[in-house]
């Protein structure tokens, strides 16, 4: 009877020191139901099952059902969720500095933005992590434009025009409201209703997040300017991350390294075919003069000194200039 007891016992030491809980990693995104990276991100999932032998499983909530941004950052402080795909003021709301990415007019092509992620990501991801969360990886969701019911052109265009903001984003609504623009901060899963009723007119985001939401029926013009790169990111709170076996980690960041890569490259053609589909169903391009550029780059200027001093330190803003002004000059401009 003490043989058997003692081998019970040795089997259950065992079975405990060898065996690895599995987890569930529920991640919530605004990214719409169908598109390219919600189909990315569910290719991520299967492959971290596999990776993983099932001990980490992906469960997606696409399409805002976790809620909006400021709402998926909430439910991870508080555990009732473990990952979170973001746009740049999502993660700026993390690291106030990301949005040194994001300033209209600053970044000009993709290989611009390749340099200052290589320089400067680093320090966002740290700076991140000591906030709480692990950045799996950067995503760039295409070049956000100005949509709008009625064309935009001079900034005057669109202060009459009813412009949203996403919820979360309160700094950022209050140095257009102090510019005289017409601001509404709402959830993106608001836009459309707003859009049909009228309470909203004008938005900057990517042509593919606009065709993908429907949002182009009711934006019918597009500035054909890029005002902006429109970045993303997937983080997970560092408590969540650490307690994946350290073994497995490796393999798992890999994987969504590669994601990363997919999504980048399906992105810049989405794009391209979303501005083409959007023209067939009626979207007009207007062109910007270059006066009109002169004049979105006081707004810019302006506007980015009412919003430095709160989560924004303009010394990343200063850097991010620096950067970009070496690139430019090794690449002959």
């Amino acid at each position: 009877m003490k043989k058997t007891v003692s081998f019970l016992l040795f089997l259950v030491f065992i079975l405990t020191a060898f065996a690895v809980p599995g987890q569930t990693i529920k991640l919530g995104s605004l990214v719409p139901y169908g598109s390219p990276w919600e189909e990315e991100l569910q290719r991520m999932r299967l492959e971290w099952a596999e990776i993983s032998n099932n001990r980490v499983k992906l469960k997606i909530f696409p399409g805002g059902i976790a809620g909006g941004e400021d709402d998926m950052l909430r439910k991870m402080r508080v555990g009732q969720l473990q990952a979170a795909a973001l746009t740049g003021p999502g993660l700026s709301q993390v690291f106030g500095g990301v949005l040194a990415l994001q300033i209209p007019l600053l970044v000009q092509t993709e290989q611009e933005l390749d340099y200052l992620l290589e320089t400067m990501g680093p320090t966002f991801e740290r700076e991140m992590e000591k906030n709480g969360f692990k950045l799996l990886f950067w995503n760039m969701v295409g070049w956000a434009h100005i949509f709008s019911r009625e064309p935009v052109v001079y900034p005057d265009d669109m202060r009459r025009q009813k412009m949203w903001v996403m919820a979360g984003n309160d700094e950022e609504a209050a140095a257009w409201k102090k510019m005289g623009f017409q601001v509404f901060v709402l959830p993106a899963q608001d836009v459309t209703v707003q859009l049909q009723n009228g309470g909203l007119d004008v938005m900057v985001t990517s042509p593919l997040v606009t065709v993908s939401s429907q949002w182009y029926e009711q934006t019918k013009h597009m500035a054909e300017f890029k005002f902006a790169p429109f970045v993303g990111g997937v983080i997970v709170p560092t408590g969540i991350w650490k307690r994946i076996p350290t073994a497995l980690r490796s393999e798992l960041e890999a994987a969504a390294a590669e994601t990363s890569d997919r999504m980048r490259s399906l992105t810049t053609t989405a794009n391209e075919e979303a501005i083409s589909a959007m023209q067939k169903q009626g979207l007009v391009v207007n062109p910007i003069p270059d006066d009109a550029i002169g004049e979105w780059q006081k707004v810019i200027d302006k506007g980015l000194m009412e919003f430095v001093g709160g989560k924004f330190d303009v010394k990343y803003y200063e850097e991010a200039k620096r950067i970009l002004e070496e690139f430019r000059r090794g690449h002959g401009r």
